[in-house]
């Protein structure tokens, strides 16, 4: 009651007035205290209201509550969103994820005027995340929906984060344009980069990658080295801001600069004055060129022997080498090699890096490294000198000399990473350049670039997504900070309910004692035990309710428990053999006329049998819970004596008509949605196969079968395998 009126006065916004007050206690001194006691009903004049409910039990148990009203804002769209959204589902079994999928579609089907945005912000940050999951990046409600059609379902594994940052080659104009303008963090990091270089660089930063008018600037050697730079460190600290975080980092030649802020090695300012320094003064040398060449170590070292301004700057594979020179002797070797038939391309670079070539330059650069503080990696990073993690020897100016004259250890660097175990590859960079090399170089990985060219938000996104797919925690609050965003109604949890009812042991329901000796015979646990009678038929009678017998409960349809039409047949199955004793015999006409719903209260059913000649007719009943008079017919048939033989089928000839597979755990979900639960009892399809108007189930039964002649459970499940040739959206019992 306290708690109900203190919520409806924080909705009124009127404080009432204390019921029967009249003196106060002469032990408060209310004259020189803030508290009083109100004595008439008066506005709340404060805002944000709060109130507080005390509650005191006779028990011992004691509780305050805090309250508060909920303040109405309008939400103020950003002029410039994401232009796509990331929705993420899980669950703790796949049964579970399924239905979730299912409540989303059917959410998003009748609110197709909901904000995405908003949607999967209430999704991700709104819900515990499970080990069985999906993420779709998408860009309206219709296009969420479809998707979710076929969302495939991931179990999450034990991701191993590497980093790693492109070289030079990779820049264009424009990277990272849709990200700059419509993503802060982002955004605030280039800007910190063009801050920066702007006491380095003649032109800024932005109009090198961003520019107004047309513009090659960033082809430039002193230009695009440190955009380069900028980029992948802004795609850094993106990635950190939404919670990931890399265990190893690696780059590739200038991506190597970058690597090292990450790791701490040296400063943003310090990492954008020293590769600042190298783009200048390589920009004053002469002009050079790199190549690939599609041939082994060996045989390219012995094709440039005889050119002494040509050398290897990379080892990017066991094909793939990367040579650098001058543009005659590169012209020169690279005719060689095409009379020999050996691939090349020329790289988008115009000097001759990681080679000789750039000795002249050492001098000037040593200098500025040394005005450089250094400091041992935070985290593991790798070398393009060596190919191996290394410590100490980077955080010092030689390292980052010998950096520009020696070849990339690119491969090698590769194999460390794989041998030390790690399998989630992240690329820094404007184009995935170099998970494509990674791949042919690894024998397993999940590879996850962060951009593309015209491809900025989808690329980033669907990598998050897989991210979180393979397990990563991702900081979906911080993943929207940057965003007006609010919270909204969505489809709830479809835990996956089971009973953990420990059952008694099978009860004498449907044990009849006889007067003579008072032994009880046991017959049959649906049919019962046969009655004494001095009437031609022959009567049977069991005492039947929701969970006698056990499995029953799990035959709900519309929530109700009902008794299987497989249930009927095996009564009468079972009366028969009691009568006919060895003869063979069928049923015929079997026509089950209205449902049996059980419940907890025991339910009376009896099955009549009429001999008709060598023949009998069957008929199978109900006492009205609430009138010992009134029976209901529920099932009638025959019982024909028989001498056919039942013809015999190939299985492995029928099973190679079946070529479609279905998945059990969706056909169960279809039947649910159809109105028909089963519960784990009745869930004996294991395998189930399709096609036109056809279908094909591998059936297995836990349960003895020794007490039935056919088990309910398994000739329902026949039934079930049915369902998967009927019409969508309809109901159908058997």
């Amino acid at each position: 009651a306290g708690f109900i009126k203190t919520v409806l006065t924080l909705h009124h916004q009127k404080i009432p007035p204390s019921l029967h007050f009249e003196t106060p206690s002469p032990q408060i001194d209310f004259a020189n205290s803030p508290f009083y006691v109100n004595t008439s009903l008066q506005d709340w004049e404060a805002s944000p209201r709060f109130a507080g409910v005390n509650s005191l039990g006779v028990g011992g148990t004691n509780a305050h509550v805090i309250l508060t009203e909920n303040l109405e804002t309008t939400t103020v769209r950003a002029k410039c969103d994401r232009t796509l959204h990331l929705l993420t589902l899980s669950a703790k079994n796949p049964s579970a994820l399924q239905a979730l999928i299912k409540r989303y579609q059917v959410f998003l089907t009748s609110h197709p005027e909901a904000n995405l945005a908003d949607i999967c912000f209430t999704a991700n940050t709104g819900r515990s995340h499970f080990q069985h999951r999906i993420a779709i990046v998408a860009d309206s409600i219709s296009d969420l929906t479809a998707q979710l059609d076929s969302a495939k379902t991931k179990v999450i594994s034990k991701p191993r984060i590497a980093f790693l940052f492109t070289g030079q080659g990779s820049q264009f104009v424009g990277m990272g344009k849709q990200l700059y303008e419509t993503q802060p963090v982002f955004r605030a990091n280039i800007d910190e980069c063009d801050r920066i270089l702007r006491l380095y660089l003649a032109k800024p930063l932005l109009e090198i990658l961003y520019p107004l008018t047309e513009d090659t600037s960033i082809d430039e050697t002193n230009y695009s080295q440190s955009a380069i730079f900028a980029l992948e460190y802004a795609l850094y600290k993106l990635w950190q801001s939404w919670g990931i975080h890399p265990e190893i980092v690696m780059g590739h030649s200038v991506g190597e600069y970058v690597a090292a802020v990450t790791a701490g090695v040296f400063s943003l300012e310090d990492g954008l004055k020293l590769i600042a320094a190298r783009g200048r003064l390589m920009q004053t040398l002469a002009p050079g060129g790199m190549v690939v060449v599609r041939a082994d170590i060996e045989k390219v070292q012995a094709a440039i022997a005889d050119y002494e301004d040509i050398a290897i700057s990379a080892i990017n594979g066991i094909e793939n080498i990367v040579i650098s020179g001058s543009p005659e002797a590169l012209q020169s070797i690279v005719a060689r090699f095409t009379t020999q038939k050996v691939e090349t391309r020329f790289l988008n670079v115009s000097r001759a890096f990681h080679s000789p070539l750039m000795q002249p330059i050492l001098g000037e650069f040593e200098q500025i490294a040394r005005e450089i503080t250094y400091n041992l990696p935070s985290i593991a990073i790798v070398s393009n000198i060596t190919g191996e993690i290394v410590n100490e020897a980077i955080a010092t100016p030689e390292y980052w000399c010998k950096h520009i004259l020696k070849p990339v250890q690119f491969a090698a660097g590769m194999k460390t990473l794989q041998q030390a175990g790690f399998n989630v590859f992240v690329e820094c960079g404007a184009k995935p350049i170099l998970l494509g090399m990674g791949r042919l170089l690894v024998d397993e990985g999940v590879w996850l670039p962060s951009l593309r060219p015209s491809a900025d938000w989808r690329q980033i996104l669907s990598s998050l997504a897989l991210l979180y797919e393979q397990g990563v925690t991702v900081d979906w609050v911080s993943f929207d900070s940057d965003y007006p965003r609010c919270k909204v109604g969505l489809p709830t949890y479809p835990f996956q309910k089971q009973r953990h009812w420990i059952e008694s042991p099978l009860t004498t329901q449907n044990t009849v004692f006889t007067s003579t000796n008072n032994v009880s015979i046991f017959t049959h646990p649906l049919l019962g035990q046969k009655l004494p009678s001095a009437l031609k038929d022959i009567v049977f009678q069991s005492v039947l309710t929701l969970d006698t017998p056990t499995f029953l409960k799990d035959h709900c349809v519309y929530e109700q428990v009902v008794l299987p039409g497989a249930a009927y047949i095996e009564m009468a199955l079972a009366a028969a053999s009691q009568v006919l004793k060895n003869q063979a015999f069928k049923l015929e006409k079997v026509d089950i006329k209205r449902a049996l719903i059980l419940s907890a209260k025991p339910q009376v059913v009896q099955l009549i049998l009429s001999q008709e000649a060598a023949d009998y007719s069957f008929a199978i009943y109900s006492l009205d819970k609430n009138d010992t008079e009134n029976w209901t017919l529920h099932t009638s048939g025959k019982i024909v004596v028989t001498q056919d033989i039942p013809k015999q089928v190939n299985i492995a000839e029928l099973r190679s008509k079946f070529t479609s597979e279905i998945a059990v755990e969706t056909h169960y979900l279809q039947c649910q949605e159809r109105g028909i639960a089963y519960g784990l009892s009745f869930r004996a399809i294991k395998q189930l196969w399709g096609k036109a108007e056809a279908a094909l189930g591998l059936i297995c039964l836990k349960e003895e079968l020794a007490t039935y002649q056919i088990h309910p459970v398994l000739l329902d499940a026949c039934f079930q395998v049915i369902f998967a040739t009927l019409p969508e959206g309809k109901t159908y019992l058997p």
